[in-house]
């Protein structure tokens, strides 16, 4: 059988519902991107927003739901329980 050509390569990973394949050292250079925008995003947030008054924020919140009982809660009801 021949090699595909670069042109019917281009036109499957343009079809709708097809997933290219991502080699591992590009899957590595996201991730390494990622986490350095992450790491950025959160000093500036902690100079924006000091400590003491994320904590007194916190602390008036509202509490939380939980995770496992926000899908048992579904689950129980007959409700499909989704992460997005």
């Amino acid at each position: 059988m021949s090699e595909p050509t670069s042109e019917s390569k281009s036109e499957s990973q343009s079809k709708p519902g097809s997933v290219p394949e991502i080699a591992p050292a590009e899957r590595k250079d996201v991730l390494a991107r990622i986490e350095t925008y992450k790491r950025r995003e959160i000093a500036e947030a902690k100079l924006r927003v000091p400590l003491a008054k994320l904590e007194r924020r916190a602390a008036q919140a509202v509490p939380v739901r939980g995770f496992a009982a926000a899908i048992r809660s579904h689950l129980d009801a007959g409700r499909p329980a989704l992460i997005a």
